[in-house]
């Protein structure tokens, strides 16, 4: 496998994972150095392998690699197991025996009928950090349904606040809910991790992690908002919310997202739009007078803005030190000098796709940023290895368990 000297190097995680939570979680870790062995269905794998079209190469089926499973799979091994077998969940028993963490987002209960619950996989690895991921939670009503980022989005109250203030609810356009998910599963292994590294043990050996939860966290200014004015955060389009003139405007040819809000650069923007007697007016003194007169700047700046370039414009407010930026496609936003300088974008050195790029981890502990050590893996591509390596299994054995369907070779 690659070079691995992040900060988590030497620790090993037999990822359960499936979908996007999960998985994330599992990358996170693999980027900070961990060994992540991924656990893989016979068959089919991941079943956000076939999340598609597009597809890598344009090849579909079993064991495909769809965009979310290259988008979160990287830096991973692949084993695929038929746990639903004895000889299966047995062979993964095994494997966690010798793994610091696992991490499963299966229905909540349903990998009790295989020991591969909390209460089995301590009962052979007593300090294994467990974490088990749901749409719901553990427990309550709703504790034994599927969830899916969208829904998430939407019960979250996320939903609500996103679009137009006269047009109908929007969600994002990355699974941004099984993203935040994925974050706190990060921190809750790290966290776990260092409390057993301290003798810590019990309730930390089982973390849980939530979507619905999670989404709830990332409302927390939507809930504070609630709290402090008894009403719902309605949605407001693209317009700063507390800070004004804020948001989205059209230029000639194009948008661009302008933040003055503080009295000094709502100065400084009146300045380059040459509008000067804005500074003075009293509607306009200072932000909570703006904030109340939100319309009415809005439309004045916005009109000013619409005469005139983006890229001018663009240029004359960064010379101000106004906060502003364009609105890039991601064509355009790989494009950005600054995106480039951070090289953010790096190659997977995929063996069926020698072009392959992937967003790095934003994480760094030196000057440059850490490459990409394995491509995301195809189905049980590193079952041969991982047993070798963890259970020191002879070829005998391993090719029985393959002839029977319990494991699967990439």
């Amino acid at each position: 496998m690659g070079k691995a000297d992040g900060p988590l190097a030497g620790v090993r995680v037999l990822e359960m994972g499936r979908l996007v939570a999960a998985p994330y979680c599992g990358q996170i870790l693999a980027d900070l150095g961990a060994d992540v062995i991924k656990v893989e269905r016979v068959g089919s794998g991941d079943d956000v392998r076939g999340y598609g079209p597009p597809f890598l190469n344009g090849s579909d089926g079993a064991g495909s690699a769809s965009v979310y499973y290259l988008a979160f799979n990287r830096n991973k091994r692949s084993i695929a197991i038929d746990f639903a077998k004895p000889e299966g969940a047995e062979l993964v028993r095994r494997l966690a025996a010798h793994c610091d963490v696992l991490i499963e987002n299966y229905k909540v209960g349903s990998l009790k009928k295989y020991g591969l619950d909390a209460d089995g996989i301590h009962a052979v690895n007593p300090d294994m950090v467990y974490l088990s991921v749901s749409g719901f939670g553990q427990d309550g009503p709703y504790a034994h349904r599927p969830a899916t980022d969208v829904v998430i989005q939407g019960m979250s109250g996320f939903m609500s606040i996103n679009g137009a203030p006269d047009g109908p609810p929007y969600r994002a356009g990355i699974p941004v809910m099984d993203m935040v998910t994925g974050l706190y599963c990060s921190t809750a292994v790290v966290s776990a991790l260092y409390a057993r590294g301290k003798g810590g043990g019990g309730a930390f050996t089982w973390p849980k992690v939530a979507l619905l939860d999670a989404g709830i966290a990332a409302m927390n200014p939507a809930l504070v908002t609630h709290e402090l004015t008894g009403q719902p955060l309605l949605r407001n389009g693209n317009d700063g919310q507390g800070s004004s003139p804020s948001g989205l405007f059209s230029c000639k040819d194009g948008e661009i997202l302008v933040q003055a809000g503080k009295d000094a650069d709502f100065a400084k923007l009146c300045r380059v739009l040459g509008r000067e007697e804005l500074i003075a007016d009293e509607r306009f003194a200072g932000r909570v007078r703006r904030v109340e007169n939100h319309a009415e700047i809005m439309a004045i700046v916005g009109a000013e803005i619409a005469s005139r370039g983006r890229i001018e414009l663009y240029e004359a407010l960064v010379e101000t030190g106004i906060i502003c930026g364009p609105v890039n496609r991601i064509d355009q936003a790989l494009e950005d000098p600054q995106v480039l300088s951070n090289n953010i974008r790096q190659p997977a050195g995929h063996p069926q796709s020698a072009s392959l790029h992937l967003a790095g981890s934003p994480i760094r502990y030196g000057q440059g940023i850490d490459p990409i050590r394995l491509p995301p893996p195809g189905l049980g591509q590193h079952s041969a290895e991982i047993l070798r390596e963890l259970l020191a299994m002879e070829d005998v054995e391993r090719d029985s368990l393959v002839e029977r369907g319990v494991v699967q070779l990439g």
